[in-house]
C-alpha cells in the first residue's frame, strides 16, 4: 500500500476487519482505509447431524447450521431440488434453522442446505428417517 509516496505494511486482525469494512479511519496513522473482505460461504453444523436424524411421524423436525461468508450468503433448504414442503426457515446472524412441524414420510430422505454468494457456494446434506404412518 502506498500513501503519498511512502509504503506502509497494514496488518488487519479479525476484530479490526468489521471496523475497516465500514470504512473507519485509524486514529494512530491518520489515514483511512476501506477494505472489502469477501469469502465463499462455509456451512458448519453439530456432529449429531452427521448420522441420520430419526423421529416419529407427527413430530417436529429441526435442523440448524451456521453459515458464514461475505457478502452474506443466500441460504436455501431443499429436498429433491425443491424447497422442503410444509417447512419454515429462519436465517439470521450467520445461523439458519429449518423447522418442519408434523413431519410425515414425505420429509424422509435427503435434505440439502445450500449457501451461495457471488464468491462461491457450499452445501451440506442431511438424512432424515421418519417412523410411523403419517
Amino acid at each position: 500500500m502506498e500513501f503519498q509516496g511512502h509504503w506502509f505494511k497494514v496488518k488487519v486482525t479479525a476484530a479490526e476487519s468489521e471496523r475497516l469494512r465500514a470504512g473507519l479511519c485509524s486514529r494512530r496513522t491518520q489515514f483511512c482505509l476501506a477494505v472489502v473482505l469477501t469469502g465463499k460461504p462455509v456451512i458448519t453444523y453439530d456432529d449429531k447431524y452427521k448420522s441420520a436424524v430419526k423421529l416419529k411421524a407427527g413430530s417436529t423436525l429441526t435442523i440448524s447450521v451456521d453459515v458464514v461468508g461475505s457478502p452474506t450468503p443466500k441460504v436455501s433448504w431443499l429436498q429433491v431440488e425443491e424447497p422442503v414442503a410444509s417447512s419454515s426457515v429462519e436465517t439470521k446472524d450467520n445461523h439458519s434453522t429449518l423447522t418442519v412441524k408434523n413431519a410425515t414420510s414425505k420429509h424422509a430422505g435427503k435434505i440439502t442446505v445450500k449457501a451461495e454468494n457471488k464468491v462461491g457456494a457450499d452445501s451440506a446434506e442431511f438424512t432424515v428417517e421418519i417412523k410411523g404412518l403419517i
